[in-house]
């Protein structure tokens, strides 16, 4: 067996390229293990280094990018009796080439995520709808549609690319939480266009979420992974702040605003509102009804009085439970005749509400102050109380019964 001549051909098919070149590059013997030309070596050569200069070893590397192959040479000065020559090794790097481009893709979606996380961090404060823009620019979508179950209602998030704010709407609760994650639906969005169900969703406090993205998305199960988990945590935290926020700010037997939320309002707020409607109220016989059916029987006394302020509520009307039997309900950005029109619409809710046989009868009496430009809030919370007290007199005196009675 001839060792030396089984390690040589073995060498010379699995080292990689072997080369013997002249002082100039020229090349004088190879193995031909790696596929390129020698005009591509003499090309390669003149570019990186000049074969007079080679005095010791030294490495230096080849991209070929029309292959897409990346090739390392070592490169060394030897010497046969008086004859000097340089011997290069050759070798294929483009796996390590690729690995590090991937590295490098990696890194680059990392550095994306991260900056997609410490945007919706930074709207954690804010509403539900604030995440739907970072979420069109980093998913590189036109339209995305967020679905919250509001108690009885769903409110949508329809939020558009170079749309500043997206359009919210309160829908009846149908088939938005029914359609399963990566199912293409066509009655989500404004359009009605083919959506996805990218995510749907429980909180920890039971309340239902869906994201809707547009339908020509790649739906795989494994699209946008990091993203997915990101934006479930932004969804479920914000909801859980908005409820911790709710009970807070409302009264926990009547479910509108307490007086935390007032007393908030009155410093921060209303002293800016040009036109202002106080309605101050007190329910009638809370007392007496305690005292003669319980306090189960008041309770329900006062939720009566709470559900006939509920339907008034919007973006420019409040009503609060104020503690014990008094409540106050406040209107701004609206005409005087808008005022008294309010009222109106509150005595029929109350009407309604009482002529539901239930045994307990609502009786409120309510005092109306309104303000225009250049109003004394205090001046108008004192008198409105005044006004609310001469109506709980007369309307006790119309009913034959004792004006401080309870």
């Amino acid at each position: 067996m001839d060792i030396d001549k089984l390690i040589l051909g073995f060498a010379k098919e699995n080292v990689g390229e072997i080369l013997i070149s002249d002082e100039m590059g020229n090349i004088l013997y190879r193995n031909h293990c790696l596929d390129f030309r020698e005009a591509d070596w003499q090309r390669w050569l003149d570019h990186n280094l000049d074969g007079e200069d080679i005095t010791e070893s030294m490495e230096w590397e080849i991209t070929d990018k029309e292959k897409e192959k990346k090739l390392r040479v070592h490169s060394s000065p030897v010497t046969d009796g008086d004859e000097h020559y340089v011997m290069h090794h050759v070798y294929d790097v483009s796996d390590d080439f690729g690995l590090i481009r991937e590295l490098s893709a990696f890194s680059k979606e990392r550095q994306q995520m991260a900056r997609f996380q410490s945007e919706l961090m930074e709207r954690m404060s804010g509403n539900i709808s604030d995440c739907l823009p970072v979420i069109l620019r980093f998913m590189g979508v036109e339209e995305t549609v967020l679905c919250v179950e509001r108690g009885k209602t769903v409110e949508s998030y329809h939020a558009v690319k170079g749309e500043k704010l997206p359009v919210r709407r309160l829908e009846e609760p149908g088939k938005q939480f029914d359609i399963p994650r990566g199912r293409h639906v066509r009655s989500i969005g404004k359009d009605r266009s083919d959506y996805f169900c990218y995510m749907n969703d429980v909180n920890m406090n039971g309340k239902r979420f869906a994201l809707y993205l547009p339908g020509s998305v790649d739906t795989k199960e494994d699209n946008f992974p990091m993203h997915y988990n990101v934006i479930r945590l932004f969804i479920e935290n914000t909801l859980l702040r908005e409820e911790i926020i709710y009970e807070s700010e409302h009264d926990q037997l009547t479910r509108i605003y307490n007086k935390g939320k007032y007393l908030s309002m009155m410093e921060n707020f209303f002293p800016g509102c040009e036109r202002i409607a106080i309605y101050n109220m007190d329910v009638n016989y809370l007392k007496r009804l305690n005292d003669s059916m319980g306090h189960e029987a008041g309770d329900r006394l006062l939720i009566k009085a709470a559900k006939s302020l509920m339907p008034l509520q919007n973006d420019h009307v409040a009503a609060f439970r104020m503690g014990g039997d008094e409540f106050m309900m406040i209107a701004w950005d609206l005409e005087e005749n808008e005022a008294d029109t309010l009222k109106e619409q509150w005595a029929e809710s109350l009407a309604k509400l009482n002529s539901e046989d239930d045994g307990i009868e609502c009786v409120i009496a309510c005092g109306l102050v309104y303000g225009g430009p250049g109003h004394d809030l205090q001046a108008m919370l004192k008198e409105a109380d005044e006004k609310m007290y001469a109506d709980k007199v007369a309307i006790k005196t119309a009913r034959g019964d004792d004006p401080d009675a309870r």
